[in-house]
């Protein structure tokens, strides 16, 4: 019986197509695995800084007293005080100047997107608590700068105009930005206290893996 080489020569291309095929699928499929490690890692590093923040540092805060928060600033550096937020730690104590306004800006954004990728990168109620917090923790540092602008106000208009301090309290409607401070600090909070009361750190890390 004739051999019939072309016949042989297809079948073999057919085979070594299809398994440079499943080779392709599979190195894309690893790929993807590793580039999706890697994304949570980022994120979840991030988000556990925070936490870390908060947890060293939330009975030293001053603004979970009563009255004006005159320590605001200090407040600020012991929760910007990690390598992920340390290049905005000295923003606040010029506000609206340049460029430490600009970096401070870029970081609430930075903030606001890894709370968003935290969304997409994990399942389940977890990654929405996790975010929660994440996103709680950039409102509070942004009611703190606020804040702190205003102090710089009433300081600049008590000089200009001589008022007393109760009267530029007043004026400014001071009571009314701590406040705002204050309900910020108290979501923090419930979602640093959600997130401890359910482990959802340890359900977030069994998540992570390739």
């Amino acid at each position: 019986m004739q051999i019939r080489w072309e016949i042989i020569l297809s079948f073999v291309t057919a085979i070594a197509a299809i398994v440079a095929l499943v080779q392709t699928q599979r190195q894309m499929s690893i790929s993807n695995k590793q580039s999706l490690f890697e994304k949570r890692i980022e994120a979840y590093l991030v988000a556990k800084g925070l936490l870390q923040l908060f947890k060293e540092n939330q009975r030293s805060l001053s603004c979970k007293g009563k009255g004006p928060f005159m320590a605001i600033e200090v407040d600020f550096a012991w929760l910007t005080n990690n390598s992920f937020l340390e290049s905005i730690t000295d923003s606040i104590g010029a506000p609206l100047e340049m460029p430490g306004h600009r970096i401070y800006l870029m970081k609430m954004e930075e903030i606001k997107t890894v709370s968003t990728k935290i969304c997409f990168l994990f399942s389940g109620k977890e990654s929405y608590k996790l975010a929660e917090y994440v996103l709680s923790y950039q409102e509070l540092l942004t009611q703190m700068y606020k804040y702190k602008i205003l102090l710089v106000n009433m300081h600049e208009a008590s000089e200009k105009y001589n008022w007393d301090f109760e009267y530029t309290l007043t004026k400014f409607d001071e009571a009314q930005q701590r406040s705002e401070l204050k309900s910020a600090l108290d979501k923090l909070q419930e979602a640093f206290t959600y997130i401890e009361n359910k482990n959802v750190v340890d359900k977030i890390e069994r998540q992570i893996k390739l």
